[in-house]
C-alpha cells in the first residue's frame, strides 16, 4: 500500500475538541454501501469519511483562500448559483475540455517521453 500524505488523511481528524454534534440521517442503501466502500478503501470509518466529504464541500475542497475568493465571486456572477449547482458547472467545462481535447490532455509528458493520449 502507498504511503498516506497529510492531504490523503480524513478531514479534521486531528481538530482536538469536546464539542460534537450527533446526526442520525437516512439515506438508500445503495449510496451507503458506496460510502462503505469508499472509507474501507482508505482505511477510515464511515464517519470519518463523511466528515471529510461534508468538511470538503464546506471548505471549498481545502483550497487557498484566495483562490476560494475567486470562485466565490465567479459563482455569484455565474446567474447566482449555489455552490452545488456551480460545482457542477465548473465539472461540465472540464468535461467539454475531455471531450473535444481526449483525456489526459493537459498531463505533463514523462521522464521516457510520452506524450498524453489523443482521443
Amino acid at each position: 500500500m502507498n504511503e498516506r500524505r497529510p492531504e490523503d488523511l480524513p478531514a479534521r481528524s486531528a481538530v482536538p475538541t469536546t464539542e460534537k454534534t450527533v446526526v442520525t440521517i437516512r439515506m438508500p442503501s445503495d449510496l451507503g454501501h458506496w460510502m462503505m466502500r469508499e472509507a474501507e478503501k482508505r482505511g477510515w470509518s464511515l464517519n470519518e469519511y463523511f466528515v471529510t466529504v461534508a468538511h470538503d464541500f464546506y471548505s471549498w475542497f481545502g483550497l487557498p483562500d484566495m483562490v476560494i475568493d475567486v470562485l466565490k465571486a465567479d459563482q455569484e456572477a455565474t446567474t447566482g448559483l449555489d455552490r452545488r449547482r456551480y460545482i457542477q458547472h465548473v465539472l461540465m467545462r472540464r468535461y467539454h475540455e475531455v471531450y473535444e481535447k481526449g483525456s489526459g490532455f493537459d498531463r505533463k509528458p514523462t521522464a521516457h517521453g510520452e506524450k498524453p493520449s489523443k482521443k
